[in-house]
């Protein structure tokens, strides 16, 4: 028999664990949650001119499309032209990072909840597992709340044009009867800036839910320093270890998107112009914001340790986001994060 005392000195080691069992379930919890909004959050689908079940129309993609940043991500490989050329189309980044996630993190509450009930599986740091799933349960939560949230007050640009075609027939029916009191067609017609009144409150609140949600993320991540388990049990390196350091990771890129949103609404309500089609030069300047969240990532990874984090951010930035100057020194940034948080938790398992 295995005498764990000596074999893992400090570490406090079970065969079977309630709590690892009660850390997967609430972990199942959260994805269950997320998931469960994401559904209903989907806004209106096909063109069916239907609300989702939260009673929005509009998506987030859309609204993250129309407020793009210069680190916003688009498509594979799109060129600085391109990317300023763009209107309002989105990413499948979102979609992969979310759907990836939740699938790893599924994963994960049952590899804690077998763990926790195989005897010929080692459980390790019990206690901080369960403290670290109770962390990412409500991050996830935080996370659905977020969706409705976030669009509160926002309008489909579909949804606008409705709302102005329904201004114009009633004005030509007024004037088509003379009414005294009503408005001459030619007048200007409600636009986003107008209907989507009270807006950018919502917008603010969703970065700060963001910034709070990595904030437990991270809380979890440093509690169990999954990557620093002294046992070749691949189960924590495989599940626990990288599904919360990318979820962190993800979420402070995300955050970082939502602040971009909720700036951009605010100087320009009606959306980020595109650049003129005939212009031969580039309307817009590199932001040093991802550089700064680039440094936070770095500084994390390195802590915890966790080389994991920085990982969305490089990815997303390299892979689908223009090739700016500040964009790709995050990504050098990022990428010396992931090599400083690898030689940490290579020295701290020898």
């Amino acid at each position: 028999m295995l005498d764990t005392a000596r074999a893992y000195p400090g570490e406090h080691v079970v065969a079977t664990s309630t709590s690892m069992v009660i850390a997967g379930f609430v972990l199942l919890l959260g994805v269950a949650i997320l998931a469960i909004f994401v559904w209903l959050g989907r806004g209106e689908q096909n063109d069916s001119g239907a609300a989702d079940f939260m009673g929005s129309r509009v998506t987030i993609r859309e609204i993250a499309a129309r407020y793009r940043t210069t680190w916003s991500p688009s498509k594979l490989w799109v060129s600085i032209h391109e990317h300023q050329k763009q209107t309002h189309e989105g990413s499948i980044v979102y979609a992969i990072a979310w759907g990836g996630l939740l699938v790893w993190l599924a994963m994960t509450s049952v590899f804690l909840i077998i763990s926790g009930v195989a005897e010929t599986i080692e459980s390790f740091r019990e206690q901080q597992q369960l403290d670290a799933a109770i962390c990412v349960c409500i991050a996830l939560g935080i996370c659905a709340a977020w969706i409705p949230i976030f669009r509160i007050h926002s309008k489909s640009t579909k949804e606008v044009i409705e709302v102005q075609r329904a201004v114009l027939v009633i004005r030509s029916a007024e004037q088509g009867v003379s009414d005294v009191n009503g408005v001459d067609p030619r007048a200007p017609v409600p636009d986003h800036l107008e209907l989507e009144r009270g807006k950018s409150a919502f917008l603010w609140t969703g970065f700060v839910m963001l910034v709070v949600a990595w904030a437990l993320a991270l809380s979890a991540t440093a509690r169990t320093q999954a990557w620093t388990l002294p046992s070749p049990q691949l189960g924590t390196l495989i599940f626990v270890a990288p599904g919360y350091g990318l979820l962190t990771g993800w979420l402070l890129y995300a955050a970082s998107l939502n602040f971009g949103v909720a700036y951009c609404a605010d100087s320009c309500p009606d959306g980020v112009r595109a650049v003129p089609a005939d212009s031969n030069g580039y309307a817009y300047r590199g932001s040093p914001w991802p550089i700064v969240v680039a440094v936070v990532a770095l500084i994390c990874a390195l802590a915890i340790p966790d080389p994991s984090q920085p990982v969305p951010l490089v990815l997303a930035l390299l892979l689908f986001a223009p090739r700016y100057r500040s964009n790709l020194w995050a990504v050098a940034v990022g990428s010396l994060g992931i090599g400083l948080g690898v030689l940490r938790v290579w020295a701290e398992r020898s």
